[in-house]
């Protein structure tokens, strides 16, 4: 496919007489054809069986099989510039295949790594399979030297196991005097824990007790609170009462009292002038009776 390609772009830059390229199928005017290249369409296009370009005359003859006529060089152009189109789009189809490709070759090794790895298992459980059945073979290669062996090594033997169960059981019964000891201690934690346990709770009751005391003083001494504010709040007013009729008696008899000095010093002026009016009466009498005075003494 891209030879024949190939073979059209070279076609269609030389210099030979031109004629009108048959377009590759139906569908080339779209970027990406809807059929595969092995399409009943694509069979009458054959590809170039090398990297050289045909002759002129067999593209005339390929051209005038498909029956077109000449025509001028814009659509020569028209077709150049849509095989270059197609020419992208396959090397992005190439390109795809490639990653594609990639992609199947790294499965493919991470497939035989796989393998590889299972065969590796396979051949470790055949070893151990193996070994196991050497070592069976060796343990009765050494029975039968045990059968073989003496009275002496069995005795010596015997000797070493009741060696080894003596100290066993005694570790058993330091394990077992230890345990009882650990048991007491256990007991006596556990005593403890429920007298301190019973304490708390009895604390927790008297404080509960207490905390009841306190909340019910609480309110018997905001209901006497409330009382006693009520009531200083009632003689408050009461007083505020008092106070205003007292104050208003108060300014009453201020004025009248402002009233009465008013008066009185309006009579103490007129009394003042009527003094004055009379001693100067008296003084004149006084004059009159010195000089009447002064006559009769010099009369006599």
């Amino acid at each position: 496919m891209a030879s024949y390609l190939t073979h059209l772009w070279n076609s269609g830059s030389s210099t030979h007489k031109p004629t009108k390229p048959r377009a590759l199928t139906p569908k080339l005017e779209t970027r990406q054809p809807d059929y595969p290249p092995t399409h009943h369409e694509w069979e009458d296009v054959k590809p170039a069986t090398s990297a050289s370009p045909l002759s002129p005359d067999a593209d005339e003859a390929s051209y005038e099989r498909l029956g077109y006529s000449q025509v001028d060089t814009a659509d020569s152009q028209r077709l150049i510039s849509q095989l270059r189109e197609d020419n992208g789009w396959l090397i992005q189809q190439l390109e795809e295949v490639g990653t594609a490709k990639s992609k199947l070759e790294a499965e493919k090794e991470g497939r035989a790594k796989k393998a590889r790895e299972l065969r590796h298992t396979s051949r470790e459980r055949d070893r151990e399979r193996n070994g196991s059945s050497t070592q069976a073979r060796l343990g009765k290669e050494r029975e039968k030297e045990k059968d073989t062996t003496t009275a002496d090594v069995l005795k010596e033997e015997n000797d070493n196991l009741k060696t080894m169960l003596q100290r066993h059981i005694q570790q058993l019964e330091h394990a077992s005097n230890e345990t009882k000891r650990i048991r007491k201690e256990r007991d006596a934690l556990a005593e403890t824990h429920e007298k301190e346990t019973e304490g708390w709770k009895t604390s927790s009751q008297q404080q509960a007790q207490h905390l009841e005391h306190l909340s019910a003083d609480r309110a018997r001494l905001k209901k006497e609170w409330e009382t006693k504010t009520a009531n200083l709040t009632a003689e408050i007013e009461k007083l505020k009462l008092a106070h205003s009729k007292q104050s208003e008696a108060t300014k009453a008899a201020l004025a009248e009292v402002n009233r009465d000095r008013t008066q009185t010093h309006s009579e103490l002026h007129h009394a003042k002038q009527s003094l004055d009016m009379y001693a100067s009466e008296v003084d004149r009498g006084i004059r009159e009776i010195e000089k009447l005075r002064r006559e009769l003494s010099n009369a006599k």
